[in-house]
């Protein structure tokens, strides 16, 4: 077994806060542990005794189901009330996971409750206002579709007329060009397997010492964690824990040497013929 701590617990009737947990009452008002009550690790850790931890019980509160008050696993009767364990509905795990539950579900309604408050909407503007706005947009439309119609007359004087011209000359040239693909409309001069790309082609392997790392058991070192025994009191609980560290090596490695071998393909070598048009200066007549 290991080390016992004794916890705290804050009374929820009068507020006062960090009360040991073998206190079964609250020191100030007399209030007794109830379903409100939760146990916590204190900050500073302190054990209680060999000889005392024998005595403590490592199964969890029980719950009176007439007062609701807790008691210690090893009373038969409740010491609030007089009432007895056999009556008891719930010990004290159960009660937290119970009143959590109750918890979650009275904020789940609470946010259900805010969600459904219909929001202030905004006050409509009198009908008699409404009507008048509309009017006065209609109108408006109506007067600046007949401006735009309505005919204006301009009187103007024409002082000079003159005019001019392009004239766009097509020429047709022929190109010798070559590639992979042979155009439709080209003349084919002649054909030669070329080198048209290159790939990578297994040699040989070669030996490489590389150069790794790996993780280690270093040392062990002990974890303590906490264990809640429901009755207010926490078992320590410790276990070895590695701790490695990071260590380098060599290997040989065999690894592939590529050489490069070309790709030959056809080449197409041919005449086309391209329009090249050309665009002389504007020309005046006189």
């Amino acid at each position: 077994m290991g080390k016992i701590i004794e916890g705290l617990w804050d009374c929820p009737f009068c507020g006062n806060k960090r009360i040991r947990a073998g206190q079964k009452t609250c020191p100030d008002c007399g209030h007794p542990q109830d379903e409100n009550t939760k146990f916590y690790m204190p900050d500073e850790i302190k054990y209680v005794s060999e000889e005392e931890a024998e005595k403590i019980s490592r199964n969890p509160d029980w719950q009176c189901s007439f007062c609701g008050s807790l008691n210690s696993d090893d009373l038969n009767v409740c010491k609030n009330c007089g009432a007895t364990k056999e009556d008891s509905e719930r010990n004290y795990f159960e009660m937290r996971q119970q009143e959590e539950e109750k918890k979650r579900k009275k904020e789940e309604k609470k946010e259900s409750c805010q969600k459904n408050i219909p929001q202030n909407t905004p006050k409509k503007k009198p009908l008699l206002k409404r009507m008048l706005l509309i009017l006065g947009i209609f109108a408006a439309i109506i007067f600046g579709m007949m401006s735009c119609l309505a005919p204006k007359i301009k009187n103007v004087t024409i002082d000079d007329l003159d005019w001019e011209r392009t004239i766009d000359i097509e020429e047709v040239v022929t190109h010798n060009e070559s590639d992979w693909s042979l155009p439709d409309d080209a003349r084919l001069q002649y054909t030669k397997s070329e080198i048209q790309s290159y790939k990578d082609v297994l040699d040989h392997y070669e030996t490489v010492t590389e150069t790794k790392t790996r993780s280690v058991i270093d040392h062990y070192e002990e974890k303590s964690s906490y264990v809640d025994l429901g009755n207010g009191y926490f078992e320590e609980q410790t276990e070895s824990v590695p701790v490695y560290t990071e260590e380098t090596y060599t290997e040989d490695v065999e690894k592939p040497v590529y050489r490069k071998e070309p790709v030959y393909a056809t080449k197409y070598y041919y005449e086309i013929d391209l329009s090249l048009i050309h665009i002389s200066e504007p020309t005046r007549p006189y």
